[in-house]
């Protein structure tokens, strides 16, 4: 059974955040003050709407900028102050009672954000409302033991942090958090529906400890482990209180409808679990109702014992229910749990 280790919000999207032990949820929304200030770009092709949603390319983030983990932050959200600090230079005081004093900053934030040819400015969303990279990804989990296993590949301690994930649990086994898609489950007297994979990207690349962009992370699960998702999204949908310690507990199959937006990876893309048996593979969820299956195409089947290894097995034929017949070339996989990708 997965425990909730700790909780992690980033009330400045992209910029060093802040653990929590406990909280407070209500449907719909996220952590309180997660991804609720951002630093709009020079180069913004957006404009932000109070309690609305653009595309998180108009913000400085760590996909595009380095170094924003070297800048301190420091929240004071009774006395309604956001301060900004440099690894070296004069500190930027964002005043929440006065946004017209925003403007008081725009000196330094050019001189730290050059990008573009407009000023970057200091914005805040409405307090239901994040600057989160996909308008329904207000809450992301993170399976600590699939971080663990990325730990081991590329030979390198890692703060978990650096994915920019809410919830961080241990599931004990990698990968298994993907069994959670299609699912309603309760942590603590909270309860989650979660929709979603998490698609990871250059903004893992850059070390939470240190600032640098040490290494190709995004990149190297692709090449090596043949997809690059880690966590997933998911929504409350029963308010209550969520704690470390809590135990995840599964209650029964997602009840509301999550369309995938547009600039989400398809659903072909998604990993998966699914159960080899000979030829024969069956699906332990039912398929996404976007999913086209072509009989020519192939899957991916996708080690989870922590091993990088993948396959391309090609489709024979559909079978009744969630099942595949695969074509006999299936050298070198045993009969067992994988995850699937496709087809492709």
């Amino acid at each position: 059974m997965a425990t909730l280790e700790f909780l992690q919000r980033y009330p400045l999207k992209g910029f060093p955040g802040q653990r929590l032990s406990a909280a407070e949820l209500e449907p719909g929304k996220g952590l309180d003050w997660d991804r609720h200030f951002a630093i709009l770009s020079g180069a913004a092709i957006d404009q932000p709407v109070p309690g609305g949603f653009i595309r998180a390319v108009n913000f400085i983030q760590n996909t595009y900028t380095d170094d924003l983990q070297k800048f301190r932050t420091d929240f004071d959200f009774e006395g309604g102050t956001v301060t900004l600090t440099p690894p070296t230079g004069e500190a930027a005081v964002f005043d929440l009672n006065k946004p017209n004093s925003w403007l008081e900053n725009s000196d330094k934030l050019r001189n730290w954000f050059t990008a573009g040819d407009k000023e970057p400015r200091f914005v805040r969303q409405a307090p239901e409302h994040g600057h989160w990279d996909f308008d329904d990804s207000n809450f992301s989990l993170l399976n600590l033991a699939s971080h663990k296993v990325l730990e081991q590949h590329f030979d390198r301690e890692m703060d978990p942090v650096r994915h920019r994930s809410n919830l961080h649990m241990d599931f004990g086994q990698p990968w298994v958090e993907f069994d959670l898609l299609g699912k309603r489950f309760r942590i603590g007297t909270v309860e989650f529906e979660a929709f979603r994979p998490a698609k990871r990207c250059a903004t893992i690349s850059v070390d939470s400890v240190g600032g640098e962009r040490d290494l190709n992370l995004a990149g190297g699960m692709q090449s090596d482990f043949g997809h690059a998702f880690l966590g997933i999204y998911c929504r409350v949908v029963r308010a209550g209180k969520i704690q470390a310690g809590d135990k995840l507990q599964i209650v029964g199959e997602c009840s509301g409808v999550y369309p995938v937006p547009e600039n989400a990876p398809r659903p072909e893309l998604w990993p998966r679990l699914a159960v080899l048996e000979g030829t024969k593979l069956v699906f332990e969820q039912a398929e996404h109702p976007e999913i086209c299956h072509d009989l020519d195409g192939n899957f991916r089947l996708h080690a989870i014992d922590g091993k990088a290894s993948w396959r391309k097995c090609q489709i024979a034929s559909r079978l009744t229910g969630k099942g595949f017949d695969l074509c006999s070339d299936l050298e070198n996989l045993t009969d067992g749990r994988y995850l699937v990708t496709g087809p492709f």
